[in-house]
């Protein structure tokens, strides 16, 4: 059984979320501040979705139902509250969520901030549950087909599994790079290549490349292979990439209207700069990036010339 396990911090506020699967359901506890307590614990169940046909519009909706037990004066109740009905909602599972955040500086603005950071944790939280849903295409060191694994195990077990990288540039041969957003489950906030992910069982490729382009940056462009290589890198502890990368490249003019539950921000860059800047701080990039820069620069310097 997994536990999600995940701390997100600001203004010197640092909040952990715990959540334990109990069968399809979940217990999650939110703690942090200064003294260990429980304020609030919400209960949230589904409710049947219904289908008003004064909004025919919106169709049939999920919903949830939650009930809250409060110490007096605590004002935990409104984060449990919350947490339990999103993620109800959002998986149609019954939750329990506790919440004991406890602050002995409190200004105006604290409780807004504790909540910018519960937001942040939901929004990794679910990343985590996706990946435990989603599949990828487990695969031979010749590339292969060999099975299929939820994402989550593969990525904890190091299992070798299909993916691909982007590489957009525009007119003057600039590399648009993303900024991870801080909501991902792992290497958040690094700068890497335009987009990369991994191929849906049973979806080509290139096809896969294309709807990642659109889901993470907003826009579509023509591209073709480039090269590829396989790598392993455990990059924190218990979790690895081991991939069989497909390297595509292409080019674009526009704007770049990217998703900021999956991209922080975004960037043109030269090559030459890129390398210099990749060399002076390899900690502000993904292994990933770094390695496809490493082993096929002449690469693609030679195919934007």
């Amino acid at each position: 059984m997994e536990i999600f396990n995940h701390r997100a911090e600001s203004c010197g506020i640092a909040i952990t979320m715990t959540a334990v699967p109990c069968g399809r359901d979940y217990s999650i506890t939110l703690s942090g501040g200064d003294v260990p307590h429980i304020g609030a614990t919400a209960i949230a169940v589904p409710r049947e979705s219904l289908d008003n046909s004064k909004y025919p519009l919106e169709g049939k909706k999920n919903s949830a139902s939650a009930s809250v037990i409060c110490v007096t004066g605590h004002k935990e109740d409104e984060l449990a509250r919350g947490v339990a009905l999103k993620l109800c909602t959002k998986w149609q599972v019954n939750c329990v969520v506790s919440a004991g955040i406890h602050l002995t500086k409190i200004e105006a603005h604290t409780f807004e901030i504790v909540e910018n950071i519960v937001d942040t944790l939901v929004h990794t939280f679910n990343e985590w549950v996706t990946l435990q849903m989603e599949n990828v295409v487990l695969v031979d060191e010749r590339n292969q087909t060999i099975g299929t694994m939820d994402k989550w195990r593969a990525h904890k077990e190091g299992h070798l599994h299909r993916a691909f990288s982007v590489l957009v540039f525009n007119e003057k041969n600039e590399l648009l790079l993303q900024r991870r957003s801080a909501t991902k489950y792992h290497t958040p906030l690094l700068w890497t290549n335009t987009c990369c992910s991994h191929p849906r069982v049973d979806e080509n490729v290139m096809d896969a490349a294309h709807r990642r382009l659109r889901e993470e940056m907003g826009f579509d462009c023509d591209i073709t292979p480039l090269f590829e290589f396989l790598y392993k890198v455990e990059f924190e502890p218990g979790l690895f990439e081991h991939e069989y990368d497909h390297v595509f490249i292409g080019k674009y003019e526009g704007e770049v209207p990217f998703d900021p539950s999956e991209v922080d921000s975004v960037r043109w860059i030269d090559l030459v700069k890129l390398k210099g800047e990749v060399q002076n701080h390899p900690e502000n990039f993904t292994y990933w990036f770094k390695h496809l820069l490493e082993n096929g620069f002449d690469q693609i310097q030679a195919a934007i010339s």
